[in-house]
C-alpha cells in the first residue's frame, strides 16, 4: 500500500516504512497447531493437573546451535524448540504445555507483533519417573 508521507507525523512515517509486516509470508509456512496448557489446582490438599487446549497457527523447528550455546549449561542437553506463532497466541514465561505429544516449558518470549508474529523458546519440561 502506498501512502502519502505528508499525511503522517515524521516519527510514524519512518517507523511505518522501516517495519515490514511479514505475517502474510509466514502464514504460508504456518500450520494449525494445538498447545495444551497445563493448569494446576489444589483440591482437598492435593494438587491436580488439568489442561486447556489453545488452537493457533504457527511453525515449530529445532533451536539453532548458536542460540543454544547461550542457554544455561545444565539445560543444553534437553530438547529445545523454536516456536513462531501469530501474535494472538499469549503464552507466559514458565507456562507448561503439551505440543505434538511432548511436554514443554516456555523459557523465552520475543514479541515481534509489529512484524506480524511472536517467537517462543520451548524446552522439554522435567517429568519425574515413577518406579513401581
Amino acid at each position: 500500500m502506498i501512502f502519502s508521507a505528508n499525511t503522517l507525523p515524521l516519527s510514524q512515517a519512518v517507523r511505518r516504512a522501516s517495519l515490514p509486516n511479514v505475517q502474510r509470508t509466514l502464514l504460508g509456512r504456518f500450520q494449525p497447531l494445538v498447545f495444551s496448557l497445563i493448569t494446576k489446582r489444589l483440591v482437598d490438599f492435593e494438587e491436580t493437573e488439568g489442561s486447556k487446549d489453545i488452537q493457533f497457527r504457527g511453525s515449530v523447528q529445532p533451536l539453532s546451535a548458536q542460540k543454544l550455546l547461550i542457554k544455561p549449561e545444565g539445560q543444553r542437553a534437553w530438547i529445545w524448540k523454536l516456536l513462531y506463532a501469530e501474535p494472538d497466541l499469549k503464552l507466559k514465561m514458565d507456562d507448561v504445555g503439551i505440543l505434538d505429544g511432548v511436554r514443554y516449558r516456555v523459557m523465552e518470549r520475543t514479541d515481534y507483533s509489529e512484524y506480524g508474529y511472536v517467537e517462543y523458546h520451548l524446552v522439554n519440561d522435567y517429568t519425574h519417573s515413577r518406579t513401581i
